[in-house]
């Protein structure tokens, strides 16, 4: 019988791998988390909510809610926001879209476009004189270490500002029905 000589490789010679198929996966790896990553919460800014001794779960089912941030300016993060640059010490701390809000006045003008009552009418709840309010709900997040007085403050610019002539009122005003606070969950003590 004749004996079968081996092909294979010498241990003298080098197998060389070819590495572009395995870099083209992992970066279609890396292209494919980066697309199914959850973008729901890019408008949420970094906040330590206060406690509450009564408070409901947030089923966060309302897609059409508008998101304002009050942040605390004194924390270490946004120390470095503001040393950046990225947040303006002399700017009201609320931040809309992670856009900082140059005023009370121009947070409103956004509310106005984005909860626009002519565009999102809730017709289940007419004023009576022929409008309805926007259907479109407002969760406004405050850090702890803020003033309440700035959340007072939205509150009050999502509806009707006392002292303004009511016409105007009605034509600036985003008419916000729906208004949601968030707190931290539960407070284990109370």
């Amino acid at each position: 019988m004749a004996k079968k000589r081996d092909r294979g490789v010498s241990a003298s010679s080098s197998v060389t791998i070819d590495m572009t198929p395995i870099i083209d996966v992992v970066f279609n790896l890396i292209i494919f988390f980066m697309v199914i990553t959850d973008m729901t919460q890019q408008d949420l800014e970094y906040l330590i909510l206060p406690r509450a001794t009564e408070a409901g779960e947030d089923e966060g089912k309302d897609k059409e809610r508008l998101t304002i941030n009050i942040v605390d300016p004194s924390s270490r993060e946004n120390q470095e926001r503001i040393a950046k640059g990225t947040m303006r010490a002399d700017w009201p701390p609320i931040f809309v879209d992670g856009r900082q809000m140059e005023s009370l006045d121009i947070m409103r003008a956004w509310l106005r476009r984005a909860a626009d009552p002519a565009l999102y009418p809730d017709l289940d709840k007419p004023l009576g004189d022929g409008t309805y309010p926007s259907r479109k709900p407002v969760l406004v997040r405050c850090d702890q270490g803020q003033v309440f007085g700035w959340v007072q403050a939205v509150i009050q610019y999502c509806t009707f500002v006392p002292g303004r002539n009511p016409a105007r009122e009605k034509a600036e005003s985003p008419m916000i029905y729906k208004l949601e606070i968030a707190v931290a969950e539960k407070d284990p003590q109370g």
